[in-house]
């Protein structure tokens, strides 16, 4: 049995540990990212060979296969604005979280801002 690692990029999930026997995926576990979609895709994975599996997940448009979501032509026009930051630090460490300037807009609500203020912003 083989096991693989391939650490993402561009994703929520950081990290996907692939084991293959034979060329037959056997197992796929993620570090990270949305669990109902992490367990979906592990779930199909199983049982194909690795060759289907990337076939399947990697967005292609006929033969010219995308690896990296920044690559695909309509996502690279596009400006993240939600998911600016996933997968740029660990979402479940609050460490990181602070470092990336996290919670700076709450601070400025909470003690640079009136009332009236934090409401025509939300508004």
């Amino acid at each position: 049995m083989e096991q693989i690692t391939y650490t993402t990029k561009g994703v929520c999930s950081r990290k996907i540990y692939v084991t293959v026997d034979n060329g037959i995926v056997k197992e796929v576990q993620f570090d990270g990212g949305c669990a109902g979609n992490t367990k979906g895709v592990a779930a199909l994975s199983v049982g194909m060979t690795v060759d289907e599996v990337i076939e399947r997940l990697l967005y292609h448009k006929g033969e010219q296969f995308y690896v990296q979501p920044d690559e695909i032509p309509f996502i690279a026009k596009q400006t993240r604005i939600v998911l600016e930051n996933c997968g740029k630090f660990d979402a479940e460490s609050l460490d990181e979280y602070l470092a990336s300037g996290g919670f700076e807009a709450l601070k400025k609500a909470m003690f640079e801002m009136t009332r009236d203020e934090v409401i025509e912003e939300v508004d």
